[in-house]
């Protein structure tokens, strides 16, 4: 899994001499003539090139000590990336998601130990699914949001849906991540905006000129979506255990795969 938030494996080592990411280079590259989004994707690959993922360790950096570290998961790089873009006069706002991935026992069992340990929201990580962090950001143009995600290397809409849940090739940083089936986007203060319909049943189903909505399995993909959404919230709150949606998730990962073979028919 690239860029867990809450995952429990072993740390992957950084080289002893990882170069400390600089904020002044970063903004300066953020500061280059472009729309918005350019500047962004121009921002986001400067750290996706510079700042290694490696697994959480679950210790609590600040953003300069990240930018210190040259390394850090999902998490570090939304941090890092939020403060250079508010720095840089962008709105911005957080995105935890919950994704697919092959079945692991391993992953099941040091779920269930961290929810042993700290509570129902590690939960969000388990024998199917991860979860996953980054940004939205406010199109200063269009006033329009749209993803930025430096631990992947993806910036905008059409980027996100063909790396994340397209059927063709991706890029190498999202090999164990199969599909998103949840995603909802937070900010201090306010409820959370749920994101999954906007993206993995509107977005999602207009690829392909719409081909998606036509296939038999989109029913089944749609209502699981729909379905998993509350609880998924739920777990990210701490409030239920993501465990006990395992059909569901089951039905998602169903359903993808059988949107992905019929596609490519």
């Amino acid at each position: 899994m690239r860029g867990p938030g809450l995952l429990l494996i072993p740390v992957f080592l950084v080289a002893q001499e990882v170069p400390a990411l600089s904020r002044a280079e970063a903004l300066a590259i953020l500061a280059r003539p472009g729309t918005g989004e350019a500047r962004v994707r121009a921002l986001v690959d400067h750290l996706h090139r510079r700042m290694p993922w490696v697994a959480t360790d679950y210790r609590t950096r600040s953003v300069d000590e990240i930018l210190a570290r040259g390394a850090g998961n999902c998490a570090d790089h939304a941090s890092v990336l939020m403060s250079l873009l508010k720095e840089g006069g962008f709105e911005v706002r957080w995105v935890q998601e919950i994704n697919l991935q092959a079945p692991s026992e391993r992953r099941q069992t040091s779920a269930q130990a961290k929810v042993a340990e700290g509570g129902r929201r590690f939960s969000v990580f388990g024998y199917r699914h991860n979860d996953h962090r980054w940004l939205e950001v406010r199109d200063p143009a269009s006033g329009a949001w749209f993803p930025a995600d430096s631990s992947l290397g993806v910036v905008g809409g059409e980027a996100w849906i063909a790396a994340r849940l397209g059927f063709g090739p991706r890029p190498a940083a999202v090999a164990d991540m199969i599909a998103p089936v949840f995603v909802e986007a937070v900010q201090p203060g306010q409820p959370p905006e749920a994101r999954s319909g906007a993206y993995l049943i509107q977005a999602f189903g207009a690829m392909e000129g719409g081909r998606l909505r036509t296939l038999p399995a989109w029913p089944a993909w749609e209502k699981a979506v729909r379905a998993l959404e509350p609880h998924a919230s739920a777990a990210f709150r701490g409030t239920e255990d993501l465990h006990g949606q395992a059909e569901t998730l089951a039905a998602l990962a169903e359903a993808y795969a059988a949107l992905r073979e019929a596609a490519r028919r």
